[in-house]
């Protein structure tokens, strides 16, 4: 390989610190640039002991503790304003701007007639949580009843080119789901259905996301959807619309975003 003077490190906060060294030792280089959000997904670390002890902790998050300055990318083009507002709110504390395409008219889209499936919603599924121990994992048929009747015919899309994203923080809710819709609902003729954890959509975007929270019980027990970083992923892979399943009594117990 010819010298390399500038080193470019894309989705930089989720790349573990001893990785981040590997390219850094190229000769020659005179530049890296670290791309990255620091409030989105970390590095993923199966050791709770090496978790705790920072090896999971990237560069991104240590060059801005020594002081380094970042330089903050502060409009966004990709969601509808009444999305971005709750999420901005949220993770942001307002700094984030939306881009003038995004506020426009035409950029608010009603692929289904009803009012309740507008730019954003959340469908309140009294469902029923069960643990599968083959995954260590839950999931909740009931919300997997409700995305194949009532949000994911094909015939209620009028429109011709439509992508269409499910989300289960769970890997056996994702797998519940996969099995419900088989595979009637790959792409064809520009309409794709994607079922993937929340890990799976790092980084991507489709017209609507729909989100299965699978959690419903009585003590409000919601484990790691109470990740801040996880909730901001799966709530910011959107365009246009933006729907949450849940049992809404579930995450209300608990001071989660």
């Amino acid at each position: 390989m010819k010298p390399l003077r500038v080193l470019v490190i894309d989705e930089a906060a989720q790349l573990k610190e001893c990785e981040s060294t590997i390219p850094l030792q190229l000769p020659g280089l005179a530049h890296s640039i670290l791309i990255g959000d620091e409030w989105q997904l970390q590095a993923t670390v199966q050791s709770n002991v090496s978790n705790e002890a920072g090896f999971g902790r990237s560069l991104f998050p240590r060059l801005t503790t020594l002081g380094y300055s970042k330089h903050p990318l502060d409009i966004q083009y990709r969601m509808h304003p009444l999305i971005s507002c709750l999420l901005n709110a949220c993770f942001y504390n307002n700094n984030i701007l939306d881009a003038a395409d995004v506020k426009h008219k035409s950029y608010e889209r009603h692929y289904l007639p009803w009012p309740m499936f507008g730019p954003f919603s959340f469908i309140n599924v009294c469902g029923r949580e069960e643990e599968d121990g083959s995954w260590c994992s839950h999931k909740n048929m009931v919300e997997v009843a409700v995305l194949e009747r009532q949000t994911m015919f094909k015939g209620n899309y009028h429109e011709k080119r439509l992508s269409i994203g499910i989300i289960s923080p769970y890997a056996s809710q994702v797998v519940a789901i996969q099995k419900k819709l088989g595979r009637k609902y790959e792409k064809t003729d520009g309409f794709a259905v994607k079922v993937k954890s929340v890990d799976g959509f790092q980084g991507g975007e489709e017209d609507i996301i729909i989100i299965s929270t699978v959690r419903s019980n009585s003590s409000g027990a919601i484990s790691f959807v109470s990740n801040h970083q996880r909730a901001n992923v799966a709530l910011t892979r959107v365009r246009h619309c933006l729907r949450i399943l849940g049992d809404g009594t579930t995450p209300a117990k608990r001071e989660s975003v």
